[in-house]
């Protein structure tokens, strides 16, 4: 084997050690969140530092720990507060247990693009269907008064 074949192949071994353990997709082996894990406040409803406005209303909170706080603003000023319920995924969608808004469904969007959309359902005495909700992301507490 001649000094130039030796090289070659040597130059061969190492592109090959290179090209094999370079990750040519995103950078990341994490998948990308989807559904009410990619709109995550924060890591409990106290002590997240934002919030979504939704133009349909409805402003809420989603924590690592599946805490739910939500507001909802009526046309005639009123609002109706909660804190204290408890959110599950399913699928591409949030289900609240104990709470006024009971669902976020078919979510679309992320806190890193600082907007979602989602159909919402508000329950107070019946279920209310807010289809095609956009909220934006807010940077500071979400606000109670219970």
């Amino acid at each position: 084997m001649t000094i130039f074949s030796s090289k070659l192949a040597l130059a061969l071994v190492v592109a090959a050690l290179v090209l094999g353990s370079t990750n040519c997709g995103s950078g990341s082996d994490a998948p990308t969140p989807i559904g009410p894990e990619a709109i995550l406040n924060g890591a409990t409803g106290a002590t997240a530092t934002s919030y979504w406005r939704g133009n349909c209303g409805v402003d809420i909170v989603l924590a690592a720990n599946h805490d739910v706080w939500s507001v909802i603003h009526y046309i005639n000023g009123n609002t109706l507060s909660s804190t204290g319920g408890i959110w599950q995924a399913d699928g591409n969608s949030a289900k609240m247990i104990g709470y006024y808004v009971t669902l976020l469904g078919n979510i679309q969007g992320s806190t890193a693009q600082r907007m979602f959309t989602a159909n919402v359902v508000v329950h107070e005495g019946y279920d209310q269907e807010l289809d095609g909700c956009r909220f934006q992301l807010v940077d500071q507490h979400l606000d109670i008064v219970l």
